[in-house]
């Protein structure tokens, strides 16, 4: 047998008042309130999280192109990089909702060599964008696409920059498996390349 104690109800001005369905009400209203709130931050968090990767990603410096080159980007890097003074490489990975893309960004900085590297470039590439396009200018360094990679463009892509006023090349690498168009050509390196350069 359950013995269930019960408050009483109380006349107030002719009126019954129930103290159970009072204290009910006042508990209700924050049960539903506490799991809104947990649902909209959590929300809020992922969606910040998915921005904050989508714009900025993780950067990775690294030694030797070796280390990060994956989907056939070692045959686009020059192979006598290690015979440069001042060489660096950056990975970039960034993740989407639904894929992940990376760029990587070799710099030469070598004042002594750097006439002959642009003779390298236009003697493997020529002097044309590999599109028909104008080369373009960012950061005071005039770059054009060059290769579209085993994949082929959009998913895979090469861009060479020469800087004039540093002395340097720019070796920059995008591979994303689920792009299907990249529109202009500097708004695309400004968004992937941005914190690379």
């Amino acid at each position: 047998m359950t013995i269930t104690a019960r408050l009483p109800r109380l006349r107030f001005k002719d009126k019954e008042v129930d103290f159970m369905r009072k204290s009910r009400k006042k508990f209700f209203i924050p049960i539903l309130v506490i799991p809104i709130l947990v649902i909209v931050l959590l929300a809020v968090s992922v969606y910040g999280f998915l921005v904050y990767w989508d714009n900025h990603g993780m950067i990775t410096k690294v030694d030797s192109i070796e280390e990060v080159a994956e989907y056939g980007a070692t045959d686009f890097f020059p192979t006598d990089y290690q015979d440069y003074n001042n060489v660096h490489f950056v990975k970039n990975n960034r993740f989407h909702l639904i894929s992940e893309s990376e760029s990587i960004t070799m710099k030469i900085t070598d004042p002594e060599k750097f006439e002959s590297l642009k003779a390298d470039i236009a003697r493997k590439y020529g002097e044309n964008d590999f599109f028909g396009n104008e080369p373009f200018e960012y950061k005071s360094t005039v770059f054009r696409a060059v290769t579209d990679g085993k994949l082929g463009y959009p998913k895979q892509i090469g861009f060479v920059g020469i800087s004039e006023s540093e002395k340097a090349i720019y070796y920059l690498w995008f591979y994303d498996f689920d792009l299907d168009s990249i529109g202009d050509m500097k708004d695309f390196i400004i968004k992937n390349f941005n914190q690379t350069i």
